[in-house]
């Protein structure tokens, strides 16, 4: 029986046009499911981090004259927003709710296990958990 396929190159370190062919579309199609991959994640971490309770909780920490500590060292608002932001991201896949969001991405820290904290002025000092416990319950209705 006679093959359908070109025979094999000569073992002369040259590929057959073939070959070329098929080796591109293998390159394509593995460049496209990674893209098509990369892209459902990140807009499933962009999801997670859009639903109204966590936008408000992000917004609140970014505005705030508080300091947020994390492993003893002090963070301003913006700077401690974003952290949450990154963490988010990295946990998108497991943040469903705004609870999900304060427990994977706000309240304490990966490496070292330690609590984040709160210092706002005139006020105790807080874990930034019941902080932000706190500020859900005193959200604005038009928000």
């Amino acid at each position: 029986m006679r093959s359908v396929y070109p025979k094999p190159c000569p073992d002369d370190g040259k590929k057959s046009p073939v070959h070329k062919f098929h080796s591109a579309i293998a390159s394509l199609g593995l460049f496209l499911w990674l893209l098509f991959f990369q892209t459902a994640s990140l807009a499933a971490a962009d999801s997670a981090l859009q639903q109204p309770d966590i936008r408000y909780l992000l917004h609140v920490v970014e505005t705030s004259n508080c300091l947020f500590m994390r492993n003893g060292s002090p963070h301003n608002g913006v700077e401690a927003a974003a952290h949450m932001r990154k963490k988010g991201r990295y946990f998108a896949h497991s943040i469903h709710n705004v609870e999900d969001f304060i427990r994977l991405a706000a309240s304490k820290s990966l490496i070292s296990g330690k609590p984040y904290r709160v210092r706002c002025p005139h006020q105790p000092e807080t874990t930034t958990a019941a902080w932000l416990h706190k500020m859900l319950t005193h959200r604005p209705e038009a928000l």
